[in-house]
């Protein structure tokens, strides 16, 4: 088995960027002679950035793993994606806004519930034509990641115990 976690150190960057607009959009509400409209927007900031800052700090205590591999399937315990490895049809990479994201094509399932199957057709039409899994904030190679996920598509039962042991340290 094969547990995939999240560097500490960028969820930590996170935080502090989000605590740093807490404080300047405390700091503007304190301040004299102000307009109302900036005041709003400064109370919305405390609100929206403290929010993140919460869930922020969230992800820093959380110390379960974000990914999942087996012999048997491949569990994304963050977007609840949980796949048998003969679901997949394509696997690639791709960057978008400096993040790493693996775009998963999954075959048609009928065990995906209504909401999965909505979220898909909406990605279709925002043009993703796939499973999407964020890798920012994972201790892993992305290309890596991917190449070992379409060898253990192909690859039979069988053997596949002894990849996940043999690309157990590989992945990052």
């Amino acid at each position: 088995m094969i547990k995939l976690y999240k560097n500490p150190w960028k969820v930590l960057v996170l935080v502090f960027a989000g605590l740093s607009l807490v404080f300047v959009s405390y700091w503007i509400i304190g301040s004299d002679d102000i307009s109302m409209f900036v005041l709003l927007v400064a109370y919305f900031g405390v609100f929206f950035f403290g929010i993140g800052l919460i869930i922020g700090l969230y992800h820093f205590i959380d110390f379960r793993a974000q990914i999942v591999i087996t012999e048997d399937f491949f569990y994304d315990r963050m977007h609840q994606i949980k796949f048998n490895w003969g679901e997949v049809q394509d696997c690639f990479v791709y960057h978008l806004r400096g993040q790493k994201v693996l775009s998963l094509k999954l075959l048609e399932n009928g065990e995906r519930g209504i909401v999965y199957k909505f979220f898909a057709k909406l990605n279709e039409l925002l043009g993703a034509n796939a499973t999407n899994v964020n890798l920012s904030y994972l201790d892993v190679d992305p290309e890596k990641l991917s190449d070992f996920i379409k060898l253990m598509n192909r690859i039979e039962p069988e053997r596949r115990l002894d990849t996940i042991n043999h690309f157990k340290n590989r992945l990052k």
